[in-house]
């Protein structure tokens, strides 16, 4: 009945082409999932959609994309369309997946977090600073590469600077590595776990030459310094996965959270036994002193 609907989907409009899916029973569409090999987790997030509200839009978008690995980890209940985000501060938050907008459809009728909110969690997180002085170069050139990694996390702008085709863009990515060092030794904080926050250019104390022009005349020339400012802070990941206003939104972030956390154990695993390791070469250094 489905296949049917679908391939004469061009003779009817939208609205009866979803009546009549909607109207189907749960077996034709376990039916059509073996026939047609559909993902069975788009069928559980269509089926928890329809069961609120019938969102058509929502559910077009789901069955046209794939899912992700955090999909198939949030929606193996199927009773259950919650997510459990941890923050910064290590609480545990339980924030629900389908119709992140309530039941509004346009995203500027439905509620927004109160800005005091945002701001008050924003302040608690931590933030680690780099910047870079007298870098030979236009402050407009570099400016266009520093364009490309704000608001974003650390990993999509190391890459975002390593498939550039700038001349300065190394030059950036220094400062970037050098920055997130710095937050690891400071703060502990894992690549995953920054976004880039500010990233801009300023101009430096440029040198000024002489240019020698035609006709015995002469005149001035500049080279241009710039110096460059970079702001990292620590991602507030159930912040992020609240303010977004598409169930795909969400489990993106929700994906960035799951990989931030498998990292942040591994790292502190690592830190772990490093300072195990130095311990013991304290205690074999006083052994050895006590000895002789």
């Amino acid at each position: 009945m489905i296949r049917s609907l679908i391939q004469n989907s061009r003779f009817l409009s939208p609205r009866q082409t979803w009546s009549c899916l909607f109207s189907s029973s749960s077996q034709s569409l376990l039916s059509y999932a073996t026939t047609a090999r559909v993902h069975p987790i788009q069928l559980q997030v269509s089926s928890l959609l329809q069961q609120n509200h019938g969102n058509c839009t929502m559910i077009s978008k789901l069955q046209s994309q794939p899912l992700s690995t955090a999909a198939t980890a949030a929606f193996k209940d199927e009773s259950s369309s919650t997510v459990i985000a941890t923050g910064p501060d290590g609480k545990q938050y339980k924030i629900p997946l389908s119709f992140p907008l309530g039941k509004y459809t346009m995203e500027r009728y439905a509620p927004k977090i109160a800005p005091s909110i945002v701001q008050r969690r924003i302040a608690q997180l931590r933030v680690t600073v780099g910047k870079r002085k007298a870098i030979r170069g236009s402050p407009w050139r570099i400016n266009l590469i520093c364009q490309f990694l704000t608001n974003k996390t650390v990993p999509e702008a190391l890459t975002q600077l390593h498939f550039v085709q700038k001349a300065r863009a190394p030059i950036i990515y220094k400062i970037l590595k050098t920055t997130v060092d710095n937050a690891k030794i400071q703060h502990g904080l894992v690549p995953s776990q920054l976004e880039v926050v500010e990233c801009f250019t300023t101009h430096g104390t440029p040198l000024k030459r002489l240019k020698i022009m035609g006709r015995g005349r002469s005149g001035k020339m500049t080279r241009p310094f710039t110096h460059v400012r970079l702001v990292l802070r620590e991602i507030d990941f159930p912040l992020k996965i609240l303010s977004c206003t598409s169930i795909h939104q969400r489990l993106k972030w929700i994906e960035k959270m799951n990989i931030a956390l498998e990292e942040s154990k591994v790292y502190r695993k690592q830190r772990q036994e490093i300072e195990l390791l130095e311990k013991q070469v304290q205690q074999i250094r006083q052994s050895s002193k006590q000895e002789k």
